[in-house]
């Protein structure tokens, strides 16, 4: 990204690709969700070393999104959390980052745009324990036993293939505090 910065023109947008998934937290996903929060931080910082340039750095952080890839349990889990009541297709999230590259967004810049379909408002706690309790048993996170599963190239969202986040062998297992 730094490279690019350095090539992209006056009052250039650079966009980033998050999730949604870095305010709600899922067990098994906290080097994925780690990651991402990252990015969300290096935006707000490369967008105040870019401002004097014009350029805008800004990150869309798409909700549930409808692939392929998406289980019918996510599918499940993604329309009851959506106060619109349905997954976003791949066009909503696409949407969202042509907009925030327009010139209408010129004053947009170091923010997080959440395209989830309002999840992130999602605040009934114990249904949230249970989402995360759910989650946990697809991915088998041992209840009472700290685990992290970390994994090289890791699926682009976990809500899209959790799966991926599961560990092949057991030196992917690293210990940490888990807690439900």
């Amino acid at each position: 990204m730094q490279e690019a910065a350095n090539v992209l023109k006056e009052d250039g947008r650079i966009v980033n690709i998050s999730t949604d998934g870095t305010h709600l937290s899922f067990p098994g996903a906290t080097v994925y969700l780690g990651s991402k929060g990252a990015l969300e931080q290096y935006t707000k910082g490369l967008a105040q070393e870019l401002a004097p340039r014009g350029v805008t750095v800004n990150t869309v952080s798409p909700g549930f999104t409808e692939t392929g890839m998406m289980t019918d349990q996510f599918r499940q889990i993604g329309s009851q959390m959506s106060p619109l009541k349905r997954l976003g297709l791949p066009k909503d999230n696409a949407d969202v980052v042509a907009f925030v590259v327009s010139e209408e967004v010129r004053w947009l810049t170091g923010q997080n745009i959440h395209a989830g379909g309002g999840i992130v408002m999602w605040q009934d706690a114990e249904k949230v324990r249970q989402l995360r309790s759910r989650i946990a048993q697809k991915l088998n996170v041992p209840k009472h036993t700290p685990r992290l599963f970390a994994r090289c190239g890791l699926a682009d969202s976990l809500f899209e293939h959790p799966e991926a986040l599961l560990p092949s062998a057991p030196i992917w297992k690293i210990p940490i505090v888990y807690c439900e």
